[in-house]
């Protein structure tokens, strides 16, 4: 039966792919937690806000340009 020797190579896979997405969430974690002590500073805040802003504008003129 070809699903007996297939379920121990998908077991191994799904296993493998929650172990490395649990560590990048666990990256993630840490990154934000690090970024959130550097935006308390109001003008790295703001900063971060005009760019994270242009960015998302630049995005939206992007989407307004695409065609069908």
């Amino acid at each position: 039966m070809e699903i007996n020797t297939q379920f121990p190579q998908f077991a191994i896979l799904i296993v493998t792919f929650a172990m490395i997405e649990a560590f990048w969430y666990v990256v993630y974690g840490l990154g934000g937690q690090k970024l959130a002590t550097y935006l308390k500073q109001p003008s790295l805040n703001k900063l971060f806000n005009r760019l994270t802003g242009t960015l998302f504008f630049g995005f939206g003129v992007m989407l307004l340009k695409a065609k069908h």
